[in-house]
């Protein structure tokens, strides 16, 4: 039952081999999604409904492991353990969009699974590797997700704009703050509003000086959502619009007679 824990592992190493490996897995899955994007996206599209809604039973599955694991050891504890880290949050979110086929709701969570993950993914905090299911969890909640939601972006074509990160900065601003308020009432440290990571102080003592996570949070947030507005321009391409060339044209209607004709 040791599997389910999250204590006495073997911490991942920060930007060891394994570290760089799954980076790396991710950016190199990204791109054969752009590269081979033309057949894939010509694939049935029953095929493709099976895709997403495998993709959102891998990551609902994920979670209930995960859960259910803390529970059978006694370690699940509401103070640490609900799924209110934006990660968590975003993750239930896509799996609603792979079911639903929500466009609308996926230019908003877009951001999210930029802005959540991909710090997680360069920095992360795993306190078992090969040995917990924590390290599996992590991998799926954030490696696996990502490249999930590039697939709806580059061959679902769930086209985002950058207009779309405004009300993704007011819905993210808004689960922070409420996360922060629940934070400073149960003295948890749910999404680090309330203290950054150990290993974060660690690497970057001068954030000692200046430890105010929610601050930190939104220079992260604003980066990184930056970042994703970049990828996205560049990996989805413009939108079509309809031409001239495109608009049906009436066969079957007879040609007007030409003004002053004789």
């Amino acid at each position: 039952m040791t599997f389910f824990s999250e204590q006495g592992g073997t911490p991942m190493e920060l930007f060891g081999p394994l570290h760089w490996t799954l980076t790396l897995i991710v950016i190199a899955s990204i791109l054969l999604l752009y590269i081979f994007r033309r057949p894939l996206r010509a694939m049935k599209h029953k095929t493709k409904k099976i895709i997403c809604a495998s993709c959102a039973a891998i990551l609902f599955a994920n979670m209930t492991i995960y859960y259910v694991g803390l529970g059978l050891v006694g370690e699940y504890s509401i103070k640490r353990h609900l799924p209110l880290e934006f990660c968590f949050i975003t993750g239930y979110l896509l799996m609603y969009i792979l079911i639903s086929n929500n466009r609308k709701l996926y230019r908003i969570v877009f951001y999210y699974t930029i802005i959540g993950p991909v710090p997680a993914m360069i920095w992360p905090n795993v306190t078992g590797v090969f040995d917990r299911y924590i390290f599996y969890q992590f991998i799926i909640s954030h490696h696996f997700m990502i490249i999930v939601s590039f697939y709806l972006l580059i061959v679902m074509r769930y086209h985002v704009y950058a207009r779309d990160t405004i009300p993704a900065l007011i819905c993210g601003n808004i689960v922070f703050t409420l996360v922060y308020i629940l934070n400073i009432n149960w003295g948890s440290n749910y999404i680090m509003s309330a203290g950054l990571p150990e290993h974060m102080l660690t690497m970057y003592p001068f954030l000692r000086y200046f430890n105010h996570p929610f601050f930190w949070l939104e220079v992260c947030g604003f980066a990184f959502l930056g970042f994703g507005i970049l990828v996205s321009w560049l990996l989805q391409g413009r939108p079509k619009h309809a031409t001239r060339a495109s608009i049906p044209v009436n066969k079957n209607k007879k040609a007007l007679p030409a003004k002053n004709a004789r």
